[in-house]
């Protein structure tokens, strides 16, 4: 049974709760139009001829970050949609990787569990949480679209939408030309 009136302050409560979750929908990401933080961790799998051996953004090249964990099903949801985009940029000025952030599991788990999602792209293994941290990842999956000048230019959190990230991908690859 509902009370017949609200205490003033759970009345304030429920009113500063519906005020921050409108703040925080549709605002940017903070680091986006800010350099990204380092970024150097050692891939996965061993990489093959002409595939770097770390996860890492590189002047010159436009980079996608993509942020994830084993149990997470939207996780499982964005593969397919980041395969396809990156198959459309094959040999193309775009790389893309995976940083998956369950520090308390064995390479081997992590290695496998990216295969049965069915990612065709190399992921690596944020051990103690420092990159999930530099890059201010509170949600899974998040999405990071890094410039050819090494710049943030889009941030997404939850699956992304195919057609928003090939045209973020096509305009950046272009400019970096």
């Amino acid at each position: 049974m509902l009370p017949r009136r609200l205490a003033p302050w759970a009345l304030m409560g429920i009113l500063l709760v519906v005020a921050l979750v409108l703040t925080l929908v549709g605002s940017p990401h903070p680091l986006v139009d800010r350099p990204a933080p380092e970024l150097s961790l050692p891939l996965l799998d061993p990489p093959v001829a002409g595939q770097p051996a770390e996860a890492r953004w590189t002047r010159g090249r436009v980079v996608v970050l993509d942020f994830w964990a084993s149990w997470c099903p939207p996780c499982r949801e964005s593969i397919p949609v980041l395969n396809r985009v990156q198959d459309r940029f094959e040999g193309r000025n775009v790389d893309f990787f995976g940083v998956n952030v369950e520090g308390e599991r064995s390479a081997p788990f992590v290695r496998r569990a990216h295969a049965l999602f069915g990612a065709g792209f190399p992921s690596a293994h944020d051990l103690d949480g420092t990159t999930q941290a530099r890059f201010r990842v509170g949600s899974l999956p998040t999405l990071f679209v890094i410039d050819a000048e090494g710049i943030i230019r889009d941030a997404v959190v939850g699956v992304p939408s195919e057609g928003d990230l090939y045209r973020t991908l096509d305009a950046l690859e272009r400019a970096a030309r």
